[in-house]
């Protein structure tokens, strides 16, 4: 019989280390000239606020508890996946440490 191969294999919890390349690779991807489709505001965003919380060593799960936040609405944030309301856009400033428009400049 052939060897059973996985697909799917489960969800492993990545380190902050691990987070930073795949950060870099989106970042690469969303560079590249050759990449025709506008990039959509709420992912920028939500790259800004990953690049800022890992840039303070900051788990998803440490960055939603000084929000008070779940730890799935910051996952969803940081992929570009939530219409962020105003009122949690000054939470994440907060618990990042920045001003409000820190979160909306690229850096």
């Amino acid at each position: 019989y052939p060897p059973i191969v996985d697909n799917n294999p489960p969800a492993v919890t990545k380190g902050v280390a691990a987070e930073r390349c795949d950060l870099k690779s989106v970042a690469n991807h969303q560079q590249n000239p050759d990449h025709s489709m506008k990039v959509d505001i709420k992912i920028k965003f939500g790259l800004r606020v990953r690049q800022l919380r890992l840039s303070r060593q900051m788990t998803q799960e440490a960055l939603a508890d000084r929000c008070h936040l779940d730890r799935t609405y910051i996952s969803s944030v940081e992929r570009g996946g939530r219409n962020v309301s105003i009122e949690n856009v000054e939470k994440l400033a907060c618990a990042l440490g920045v001003k409000i428009v820190d979160l909306f400049v690229e850096g």
